[in-house]
């Protein structure tokens, strides 16, 4: 059921096959259980979100999408961000030991991550037309 992957494994996992609305929700990542539940569609056709936890333990209050990349202790995944008038997608950055969560980026309307790479790269869109990165430290 759980996969322990590396983080190369997973950059390279999310590049060939997974994708905002299809991607893997059980994940043993450097010994770590990840596990998205309550997955849902955030619209008809959209990107699925749910709730997170690391070993058993939820990180409140937020939704999650997917796919996520992970390097040593961090956990770079899409986070859920409700507007006046919609929502949208910012860039959480978890630490697994800690569990602080840090939010950073402006929101889009969807964040599709594809590799580290001394930043964070992304596409903005499903069809892969819009790509952009995060500067973070790795």
């Amino acid at each position: 059921m759980y996969r322990n992957l590396g983080s190369r494994q997973i950059q390279s996992m999310i590049n060939n096959f997974q994708t905002p609305d299809d991607f893997n929700t059980d994940l043993l990542i450097n010994g770590r259980k990840v596990v998205y539940h309550k997955c849902h569609e955030i619209s008809q056709g959209g990107p699925l979100v749910g709730e997170l936890s690391i070993d058993g333990r939820f990180i409140p209050g937020q939704s999650f999408g997917g796919p996520l990349l992970y390097n040593n202790k961090l956990i770079y995944v899409p986070i859920l961000v409700k507007m006046f008038l919609g929502s949208g997608f910012k860039l959480a950055i978890i630490n697994t030991d800690t569990f602080k969560l840090e939010i950073i980026g402006n929101t889009k309307s969807l964040i599709f991550l594809v590799k580290i790479d001394g930043q964070i790269y992304f596409f903005e869109d499903i069809s892969k037309t819009r790509y952009s990165h995060y500067q973070v430290e790795v």
